[in-house]
């Protein structure tokens, strides 16, 4: 799951890229506001390594990685 802190309500993509930019996943969530976990579903065919998370809204951006083992 993604844990969202304290963001305003809105939309926001989600997206997942491997290690060479490439976009394999993406996912649009609706947040009410606030602090709220969001459960996602990786696609069954995603390989085991690291991957970039990307989380947009309309004036907020945060980037991370992470490893599928």
């Amino acid at each position: 799951s993604i844990q969202l802190n304290e963001l305003p309500k809105g939309e926001y993509n989600v997206r997942i890229s491997n290690t060479s930019g490439h976009q394999i996943w993406q996912q649009q969530i609706i947040h009410p506001g606030g602090s709220a976990a969001q459960t996602v579903q990786l696609p069954a065919a995603m390989s085991n390594g690291i991957y970039q998370l990307t989380i947009e809204g309309k004036d907020w951006r945060q980037t991370s990685r992470f490893i599928k083992q």
